[in-house]
């Protein structure tokens, strides 16, 4: 393939990337927020018991993480907010900074890339631009966001240790740091990327022993709050998958990107299932053709990558089985620390596969066109649409004032949004049950009582009342009925 040919390819490709960042951008703001993004927000709070008492907890969301998770999102969050004080609550607050790091990360590692492999840079940002849990976890306002950028930046590093045979410990560690204090799951990412190089790390680490034990020293003091929660024993709820073979299926469901799609749009991936089928097949074949090639024709540290990433997947894949099983819809997350890894070694394999069935570029193109497309569709009709809890939020706010009156949400997936959309302090709001992190309750005695459950709820309020409005249901939200003057 000449050079200007790549050349060619590669700028049709950022291009497409650019404008897969541009809709990113456009669409920040929608599907409308979770509550698992919406939990940063106890950044104000516990700022506030910190300044108050004292006692500053590490990460009081993620007893097992470090702080890196909780208060840079939420400083984060609090910084974009002081910047656009006019702007009302919005998802896209959460989730602007996440999504700029993860624009910079993947900039970084494509650059590396591109010196590694010419060809290979060419086509990466169809894959890192196309790949479905890139586009959901790429702008999420999630701490294992967070952990998909460093992962990005560690397995640039990776690369270019490979390339130059030049270890930098300093860098190592802090991005290593950093990664596990966000989420302990980060170490078998660590693992499938750093694996390929250990031989040039282990001959460094024997030249260089000072630097090493450095890089060590700060490596144990970004970790310490991890490396101290467990050996305090912490208790390790989790949710246990029903057999390996549901895990396994609903892996693939993964890596054909139905379920982070299924999880950002509220349950729903309404890709027809010739569409998904294509695109998973097209990956799978593409895999199949890179591991039967010869390895003269191959990048071999790439190769490496392949193979340590399948074999932290498949102990990520146990690990999931017994702890965080793939059957609910989310748990993908913690897969994340993997996927630039999978994404490079899939835009190689791609490589190979249009070397072997021409255009070269076609196979890339193609399947990350398909992906970003199936995306797309479904998130850009979202535009005219609000987000229930929003609107539940303003209606407490005007009929349910404090010292009056008492909200309460339904659970964990209304309480949170609603209590950010509301400022936290415009309404008293308590939560019936499952709300995970347990939050101080207001006393409704001699006070009116309002109430805002889902409407296909089990535990709907069935009770009298004085007034009530239902807020329908939007293409990824499920609706919310409101209700006041109720007796619970």
């Amino acid at each position: 393939m000449t050079t200007q040919t790549t050349n060619r390819v590669e700028y049709y490709a950022i291009l497409f990337a650019c404008v897969v960042a541009a809709l990113q951008l456009l669409t920040l703001n929608h599907p409308g927020l979770n509550a698992d993004e919406a939990l940063n927000l106890l950044l104000v709070p516990e700022a506030k018991r910190y300044f108050a008492e004292g006692g500053l907890t590490t990460n009081p969301l993620l007893p097992y993480a470090g702080p890196v998770h909780f208060w840079f999102l939420g400083a984060l969050n609090a910084l974009v907010s002081g910047f656009f004080t006019s702007v009302r609550a919005s998802a896209w607050l959460f989730r602007l900074a996440p999504f700029l790091l993860f624009c910079v990360a993947a900039r970084y590692l494509w650059l590396e890339v591109r010196k590694h492999d010419r060809l290979l840079g060419a086509l990466l940002p169809f894959v890192l631009a196309g790949m479905p849990i890139m586009l959901v976890y790429g702008k999420a306002g999630f701490g294992q966001s967070i952990l998909l950028s460093l992962s990005c930046f560690l397995l640039a590093e990776s690369l270019r240790i490979s390339r130059t045979e030049q270890v930098r410990f300093g860098r190592l560690a802090f991005f290593m740091g950093l990664a596990i204090d966000v989420h302990p799951m980060a170490i078998c990412g660590i693992a499938g990327i750093l694996l390929p190089v250990r031989i040039h790390v282990s001959r460094a680490i024997r030249e260089r022993p000072g630097l090493f034990a450095a890089a060590e020293v700060l490596l144990i003091f970004i970790c310490y709050p991890v490396i101290r929660n467990f050996i305090a024993g912490l208790p390790m709820s989790g949710d246990a998958g029903v057999n390996i073979v549901r895990e396994i299926r609903n892996f693939l469901n993964t890596v054909s990107g139905q379920q982070p799609m299924a999880f950002w749009l509220s349950g729903v991936d309404r890709t027809p299932t010739v569409l998904v089928v294509v695109g998973l097949g097209i990956l799978l074949a593409a895999f199949y053709f890179y591991v039967r090639e010869k390895k003269s024709e191959v990048n071999p540290t790439v190769r490496a990558l392949f193979w340590t990433h399948a074999g932290m997947t498949l102990v990520m894949l146990v690990m999931s089985h017994f702890w965080r099983s793939l059957e609910v819809l989310g748990n993908e997350r913690y897969f994340v620390a993997l996927a630039p890894g999978w994404a490079v070694v899939s835009a190689a394999a791609f490589m190979q596969l249009g070397k072997r069935y021409r255009p070269v570029w076609g196979f890339a193109a193609g399947w990350g066109g398909l992906q970003a497309a199936r995306f797309f569709l479904q998130v850009l009709p979202l535009l005219g649409q609000s987000d229930p809890n929003k609107l539940a939020a303003r209606w407490l706010i005007d009929n349910c004032p404090v010292d009056y009156c008492v909200a309460y949400a339904e659970n964990f997936a209304n309480y949170w949004p609603i209590r950010y959309y509301s400022s936290f302090d415009r309404i008293e709001l308590n939560v019936l049950r499952d709300n995970w992190k347990t939050q101080p309750q207001f006393s409704a005695a001699g006070k009116d009582v309002a109430g805002c459950w889902s409407p296909h709820s089990e535990r709907m309020y069935k009770g009298t009342f004085k007034n009530i409005r239902e807020f329908p249901a939007s293409d990824s939200e499920s609706g919310v009925l409101c209700f006041k003057g109720i007796t619970l």
